[in-house]
């Protein structure tokens, strides 16, 4: 840091208290996790893969959604995790207060579903496999 930066810029770390779990293999997901990685960490939010050794102890071998591990100690996953996450930011926490609304929950289930099942898509292409075991053609 220089002289001349701002005293919010020199703040001492905050200790993690919290992880948001992503799938390290998913380009999406490992993007989305870089991009709010900083204003989580502020928050005492470390982000982690979920193939790290000490996460699957915690959370198990499915890598088909996120996980958000609370300083509690409760694990939450999928839509909820997302909700969880936007709770402990103070100007996304309205996300977390409507996924407790009846029906918007399901909805966000629903969301975070259908985009945790594409997230490997893209580019005119999918390597999300289908049930008889072939890539499904023109799912982006």
């Amino acid at each position: 840091m220089t002289a001349r930066s701002a005293w919010f810029l020199d703040a001492a770390p905050v200790p993690v208290t919290a992880w948001l779990c992503y799938d390290g293999e998913c380009a999406l997901c490992t993007s989305a996790a870089a991009r709010v990685a900083p204003m989580l960490a502020r928050r005492g939010i470390g982000t982690v893969k979920l193939q790290a050794g000490w996460v699957r102890e915690r959370v198990g071998d499915d890598l088909s959604e996120m996980a958000f591990l609370a300083a509690d100690g409760r694990r939450f996953g999928g839509a909820e995790a997302v909700a969880r996450v936007c709770r402990e930011i103070g100007w996304a926490w309205p996300v977390w207060a409507l996924s407790r609304v009846p029906g918007v929950g399901l909805a966000m289930r629903a969301a975070y579903r259908w985009v945790a099942a594409h997230r490997h898509c893209g580019g005119g292409s999918c390597r999300v496999r289908g049930s008889a075991g072939s890539p499904r053609a023109g799912s982006a």
